[in-house]
């Protein structure tokens, strides 16, 4: 029953999806596939039987982000840049947020606000394309690198989102980062709000795509309608062990447990990522409150978790190193930001409700690594017991 249910999970929505993607040449996969290796980042979402809304993401990347965690109250006046060097979209933030930036620039990889509403920017290696900004529009130019800061201080839900989309025009502004001057960060988003609904943001060569985010999933490369073909090859999987095989007189049993996962891929591309955590969100016994949530959550994120040293990208005889540098879990019903890292795998846990969110208010910048300890001593518990006679 349950692998039934998974074909129907995967194929309900069939006629949304956009079959163009399956005529994507095999040389052009090829490449995206090469250089998704190195930008890797997944996201899903757990909603419990007590609908508490749980939103699990990873970062990985090839060096070192040194990532902080910033608490930005309301009130933020922002100016985004426009791609002449003039001045683009002004506006004044209403909500108060709690993101990951990276390398110490000001820009928002991650976050929540204080209402519930979580973006994500996951990297879109091959396949993304930003809008040109038409003459006299500048005051609607919105930097790509500054729309996850202009959707968190504007909007509460996905449908406000859906709609403020098309009033501006987001376009592709470089950064400097180490190893890379003038780099366009290619990147897709993934929106949710509290009462978990999501969809996909996607700017490719045929314009805006916003996709309803039903299963819940988002990696990279390629388009997200692709992912939603590519899952279809998979709908024979279930959580239910593979009954043995009578053959004459020999009976041949399974080896093991997990035999009806058997086939689900292991390694860490966009693709395979994407079924992999579409299969544990859907097979997993659902959880029953927001504990078992967060738990639930982290367990699906150990699924897709990048060691140090297991992919590696040469390039002019030095190696780069993908891994997983962070976790992040938004608790959406409960406002809570929880967040581990490579070096520490122990959550932390920041209360939205208990920050100070007014305009007047310091924003605070915390290093994702601040008291990291890859394990807690324990001993002295045990010295205290007495030996009995």
């Amino acid at each position: 029953m349950q692998c039934m249910g998974f074909i129907s999970y995967v194929t309900k929505k069939e006629s949304s999806v956009n079959y163009k993607a399956i005529t994507i040449s095999c040389c052009l996969l090829s490449f995206i596939m090469i250089c998704s290796a190195v930008y890797g980042c997944t996201e899903f979402r757990v909603t419990s039987k007590d609908k508490t809304v749980v939103i699990g993401r990873s970062m990985e990347w090839g060096e070192d982000m040194h990532s902080r965690v910033v608490v930005q109250p309301r009130g933020q006046n922002r100016i985004s840049k426009a791609p002449n060097g003039k001045d683009g979209l002004h506006w004044q933030s209403k909500y108060g947020m709690v993101y990951v930036d990276a390398y110490g620039l000001d820009i928002a990889t991650d976050g929540m606000n204080e209402k519930g509403l979580s973006v994500g920017l996951l990297l879109f290696p091959g396949c993304g394309k930003f809008q040109t900004i038409p003459g006299g529009k500048n005051g609607m130019a919105l930097s790509h690198m500054a729309l996850v800061f202009w959707l968190l201080g504007n909007f509460e839900t996905v449908e406000q989102v859906r709609d403020a989309l098309s009033k501006v025009y987001v376009w592709a502004e470089p950064v400097d980062i180490p190893m890379r001057k003038n780099f366009v960060w290619p990147t897709h988003y993934g929106i949710y709000d509290a009462t978990g609904k999501g969809i996909v943001v996607e700017y490719t060569k045929d314009g805006l795509k916003i996709f309803d985010n039903e299963i819940g999933v988002l990696t990279n490369s390629p388009t997200y309608d692709w992912h939603l073909t590519n899952l279809r090859n998979y709908v024979g999987l279930t959580s239910i062990q593979v009954k043995p095989v009578q053959m004459g007189e020999l009976s041949l049993a399974p080896i093991g447990q997990g035999t009806g996962l058997h086939g689900i891929p292991g390694d860490f591309t966009p693709p395979s990522r994407f079924v992999r955590a579409s299969a544990m969100v859907y097979f997993a016994d659902p959880a029953s409150n927001t504990q078992e949530a967060i738990v639930l959550t982290n367990h699906i994120l150990n699924t897709v978790d990048i060691p140090l040293g297991t992919i590696k990208d040469i390039i002019h005889d030095v190696a780069h190193k993908d891994y997983s540098q962070w976790v992040v879990l938004k608790d959406l019903t409960n406002k809570d930001f929880y967040f581990r890292t490579y070096k520490n795998l122990t959550l932390a846990k920041i209360d939205l409700k208990k920050l100070d969110f007014s305009p007047h208010a310091k924003s605070y910048t915390l290093s994702m690594e601040e008291g990291a300890a890859p394990f807690i001593d324990i001993s002295d518990k045990f010295l205290t017991i007495k030996k009995s006679n």
